[in-house]
């Protein structure tokens, strides 16, 4: 019975350490190789001063670069289903490949944000069903719903994004 015993345990350890590793790993590939950001700074939409913070962030000498994004919560809305998303505008469409890699991640192929459609992640594209050349309805909150176009889907393992130009998001939204 102790031979046993000490048997789970040890088994038990190994597949704790097991666990351990593999979360390990996929952190590590979403904020080294895609997300490479260092800080996120968040404020509020109707604040009056956010222009003034967001300058001062920007001259600390410990800061490097920064880039402003929208950053809201819509759902998606397919024939599949329902799937509440991060959007992300950037307000630099060129800037926005410095801190986050939109790529394939069976290919490696790197794609572009561009005013023809949304870019989507891969985990919300495989639990609706979306693929590139999809039509998707986006929502927030209240305000109409719009169908966008996907023009591709990125690697991604944590949390489910939708990534628009800003041209598009004004076109779609008026905003």
């Amino acid at each position: 019975m102790t031979i046993i015993g000490i048997g789970g345990c040890m088994a038990l350890l190994l597949v704790g350490f097991g666990l351990n590793n593999s979360i390990y790993a996929i952190t590590d590939n979403q904020y080294q190789k895609i997300h490479v950001y260092d800080m996120m700074v968040d404020f509020d939409e109707d604040e009056d001063d956010r222009e003034d913070c967001m300058n001062e962030v920007l001259e600390r000498s410990e800061i490097t670069s920064g880039i402003k994004v929208r950053n809201t919560s819509m759902d998606i809305e397919t024939d599949q289903g329902s799937k509440t998303a991060y959007v992300i505008v950037p307000e630099d469409r060129e800037k926005i490949n410095e801190y986050i890699k939109f790529q394939d991640r069976t290919s490696d192929a790197v794609y572009q944000l561009n005013d023809d459609g949304v870019i989507v992640t891969e985990k919300v594209a495989s639990m609706l069903e979306i693929e590139p050349g999809d039509q998707i309805r986006l929502k927030e909150g209240d305000t109409k719903a719009v169908d966008v176009t996907v023009t591709a889907v990125t690697e991604n393992y944590l949390q489910h994004f939708v990534f628009l130009s800003q041209d598009l998001y004004q076109e779609l939204y008026g905003k």
